[in-house]
């Protein structure tokens, strides 16, 4: 019996054949008193050192302005799109909910603006957002020690990773803001553990299950938070199809044991992230039913289901003396003829967001009369082929 590229080779009757086993075999290290208070130690001063000061500066910084006018235009209803998953940031919306903040009156117009008034009121509730963000970063330290653990290092060594990750300045810098860093992070965290926990337990037992149905949950929360979370979910895919491949060389497995094991995993993997996924945006478009920021960017079809659109009255035949608008397919801007000239002489013709300007307004006339410079003052019908 040899080992060669991490595979065991038992002796069969024809040929030598790889013995693949369905569990990683870590050896079991006793986890004592002493080591889970040092653990504990470790995580109270991560959560000390993400708290200190905590509410400094009182004012916006960086990707808090974007978190924030995502947080008001949920509790507006105004729709708005943004360019990750929703679910971070309907999280931190809900967060700001709880906290009494329920009519949006700070704007986040700009980094700097400060969270206190004058008079020393609370405009925001951005501690308790920070507060949120530095407990996810302390539980990224635990799943960071509890992945360590489970490739079969020493205590040890994943204690003092653990220590590392206290004190390193990036996690530490954005998790004492309300950056969806935090959630993502702890999310792919969340994933990448229990998958790893799954791989050291045994097939079909409880312990098995339970990772299995955690790693589904974090991976259809991580993808509805950030897209890194479609490479964590792809990373998961492909180290499951490379085992279950190794595996079929291996001629002690039962093909039935073989085949439940990865029906079982990859039905989980694939339908629970994508429900999650789909639902969070169920619940994304559900709670934007206002015209918003987003509102331009949309198709018409799309534009006359929120609420307070410009197209509810306005479908209608075209004649001629109509007044229309032209909007570009592909970049959902309109069509703006300018009073001003390019250098050349020639007029300016633009693209603008807003559908209401009055250079963006066309009156369709007969050719005949716009030679004459004369409006078409009788609507009529537009007749194919008659100009």
């Amino acid at each position: 019996m040899s080992k060669e590229a991490g595979f065991q080779l038992e002796s069969g009757p024809k040929r030598k054949y790889a013995k693949i086993h369905l569990v990683d075999e870590v050896p079991s290290l006793p986890v004592t008193k002493t080591l889970k208070l040092i653990l504990a130690a470790i995580l109270f001063t991560g959560l000390l050192v993400r708290l200190v000061n905590i509410q400094n500066p009182s004012s916006t910084v960086f990707n808090e302005v974007e978190t924030g006018k995502a947080i008001n235009n949920y509790l507006k209803g105004s729709f708005f799109i943004d360019s990750q998953p929703p679910l971070s940031n309907f999280v931190y919306a809900g967060l700001a909910y709880i906290f009494q903040y329920v009519k949006p009156s700070f704007f986040f117009s700009k980094v700097g603006d400060s969270y206190i008034s004058r008079s020393g009121e609370y405009l925001f509730p951005y501690i308790p957002g920070r507060l949120f963000s530095a407990v996810a970063n302390v539980g990224v330290l635990f799943l960071a020690y509890r992945t360590m653990t489970a490739t079969g290092i020493r205590d040890v060594i994943a204690l003092f990773g653990t220590v590392w990750l206290v004190f390193e300045n990036s996690m530490v810098t954005q998790s004492r803001f309300m950056f969806t860093d935090s959630t993502i992070l702890f999310f792919v965290a969340l994933a990448i553990s229990s998958f790893k926990w799954g791989e050291i337990s045994t097939p079909f037992g409880r312990s098995w299950f339970k990772s299995i149905v955690v790693t589904s949950l974090a991976i259809g929360y991580a993808i509805s938070s950030d897209w890194i979370g479609f490479l964590t979910f792809l990373w998961i895919l492909v180290v499951e199809l490379k085992r279950f491949w190794n595996a079929l060389a291996d001629l002690e497995t039962s093909v039935s044991t073989l085949f439940k094991s990865f029906i079982l995993k990859f039905s989980l993997l694939l339908v629970v992230p994508f429900t999650i996924y789909l639902s969070v945006f169920a619940v994304h478009l559900n709670a934007l039913k206002n015209v918003g920021p987003g509102y331009n960017k949309m198709s018409c079809e799309f534009q006359k289901g929120l609420t307070g659109n410009h197209l509810s009255n306005i479908t209608a035949d075209i004649s001629y003396g109509s007044t229309v608008s032209f909007r570009h397919l592909v970049t959902s801007e309109y069509l703006y003829s300018s009073n001003t000239s390019y250098p050349n002489g020639h007029q300016q013709v633009t693209l603008v967001d807003h559908h209401g300007e009055s250079g963006s307004l066309f009156v369709i006339e007969r050719r005949v009369k716009a030679r004459l410079n004369e409006l078409t003052k009788m609507t009529k019908t537009i007749e194919s082929g008659i100009q």
